[in-house]
């Protein structure tokens, strides 16, 4: 498959079949993970698959993304955290752990498997305790895999203001030549998203809580924000 091709048509799958996926496949998938580039060449990684319905239930009923659940096979992308000196200040372990992610996207697509990257998982804490993972290894993301029963969910219109044309097209927000600059940053003083930064400490607040009023409150102001950001 052409790279430039693999690149432009890939999409974010969130709906699968229940057909499965061989270990061949999974195996090939993380093969090309392995081949992405890495901070100072440490090659920091380890990848859990989970495929047991035990396992996917036990990370979903802490109330987090359906897809933990709905995936055929999902990949935790782990990397170490204590192998860089630019930990702190540039994160490249999780510049690592991304460059990976989307070698197993791009090969994913090109198997024929659908996938999608989702973040919205459990606290570290919760994620180390459930899956027994070390405190030297940060969990970056896990790759949700399956073969694709539809790719426009309602949940993947919402990306396109509801707009099938361009979801099927996988419009660009903004132009290629606003996106670039030379020697200095010459694009448009954007102001900080602040309504954005509340409405995710009101929404890690939701996902720790364990009292469903408090849940109500943080759910009405949330909403109430994002009507507000509109």
């Amino acid at each position: 498959m052409d790279l430039q091709y693999a690149i432009k048509n890939r999409r974010s799958i969130r709906n699968f079949t229940d057909e499965p996926i061989t270990k061949e496949v999974v195996n090939k998938i993380i093969e090309a993970a392995i081949y992405a580039p890495s901070a100072c060449n440490q090659q920091g990684w380890k990848f859990i698959v989970i495929d047991s319905d035990e396992v996917k239930n036990k990370i979903y009923e802490k109330h987090y993304s359906r897809l933990v659940k709905a995936a055929t096979v999902g990949i935790i992308v782990l990397y170490r955290n204590d192998v860089s000196f630019n930990y702190l200040m540039y994160k490249d372990h999780i510049q690592s752990g991304a460059a990976a992610i989307q070698n197993m996207l791009l090969t994913a697509y090109e198997n024929g498997v659908g996938a999608c990257w989702v973040c919205d998982l459990p606290p570290q804490r919760i994620m180390r305790k459930l899956l027994n993972i070390p405190k030297c290894y940060d969990i970056i993301a896990l790759v949700a895999l399956g073969h694709e029963k539809n790719y426009l969910s309602e949940h993947t219109l919402e990306h396109y203001d509801m707009d099938v044309e361009k979801a099927n097209k996988r419009v660009r927000k903004d132009k290629l030549e606003n996106m670039i600059s030379y020697n200095i940053f010459s694009g448009k003083r954007e102001k900080v998203n602040n309504c954005m930064f509340f409405r995710a400490f009101l929404f890690g607040m939701f996902k720790s809580t364990k009292s469903k009023f408090i849940k109500r409150i943080l759910v009405n102001i949330i909403k109430c924000r994002k009507d507000i950001i509109k």
